[in-house]
């Protein structure tokens, strides 16, 4: 009897659990519509903010900054939760790769479950929470780009952030691109109507569409990153999910053949303790 009892106490527990991962895989379901659906409008805003980049750099050159001295940072975005397989791992394992331990460079890690990996690295000059919805998306951005300008005003003058941006795509995959200068945009072809109509200062214009085309581009790989967790969780939970269920298909057989034996066990006893007593002979 015991021993059934556990097994029906440890099929309780396996349903409360399977519970709680259905309701975790349902919430990383509807969060993957929701960046979706985020995104198209994000990606249509990089576009445009690109597009009048390439237009401008059609008109006024920059001005040549190789000489100027620079400042390496990588900016890693990993996850903020758990139960997502070993997405922040591959995040550290491509970083190590491409910048090793020692090499001069500024660390800014984004995501608890990813800053707690790379405790032992001092080039960490940043540990932020990372966006668990998409709705948190704009307030760690904010938090970036303080670190950013942070770091940009310790430069020394005509300095320039040397940013690499590293992260996971739709695909799963880890990435790593550099969202600046502008100097990697195609040019476009000057148009006969001549060069925009400026307001500011080719200087502050080109200023100000850096910041917002930075702006869009890390709004992109959040959306990308919160996007390929949410579908690694998907199918974390979907594999545990089968998990619970073939175990738990497996306790119930063996909790059936157990209260098969113990209904045996009763009817050999009521059997035996039936036996005909005897009143005496017969007259």
């Amino acid at each position: 009897m015991s021993k059934r009892l556990e097994i029906e106490s440890q099929l309780a527990a396996f349903g409360e659990i399977a519970d709680i991962m259905r309701a975790m895989r349902n919430l990383a379901l509807m969060e993957t519509h929701k960046v979706g659906a985020a995104r198209v409008a994000q990606q249509r805003m990089a576009q445009t903010v690109e597009a009048a980049a390439v237009d401008f750099l059609s008109f006024y050159r920059q001005d040549g900054g190789d000489g100027n001295p620079s400042r390496a940072v990588y900016l890693v975005v990993g996850s903020e939760r758990g139960f997502c397989g070993d997405f922040n791992e591959a995040l550290v394992d491509r970083l190590r790769i491409a910048c090793p331990p020692g090499h001069a460079a500024d660390l800014v890690a984004v995501g608890f479950r990813l800053g707690s990996r790379l405790d032992d690295d001092r080039r960490v000059v940043a540990r932020l929470a990372g966006p668990s919805v998409m709705e948190d998306v704009g307030g760690v951005l904010a938090d970036v780009m303080e670190v950013l300008d942070r770091l940009a005003r310790g430069l020394p003058s005509m300095g320039s952030l040397n940013l690499t941006v590293m992260h996971h795509a739709d695909d799963g995959a880890v990435r790593a691109f550099m969202p600046m200068p502008f100097r990697q945009l195609p040019r476009a072809n000057v148009p006969p109507a001549g060069p925009p109509m400026l307001t500011l200062s080719p200087a502050a214009c080109l200023t100000g569409l850096m910041e917002h085309y930075l702006l869009a581009s890390l709004y992109d790989v959040f959306y990308a990153s919160l996007m390929a967790e949410n579908l690694q969780r998907l199918r974390h939970m979907d594999n545990a999910i089968r998990n619970i269920e073939e175990q738990s298909a497996a306790l119930a057989l063996r909790r059936n053949s157990l209260r098969q034996e113990e209904i045996t066990e009763e009817i050999e006893v009521i059997m035996l303790g039936r036996k005909p007593q005897r009143t005496g002979p017969e007259r």
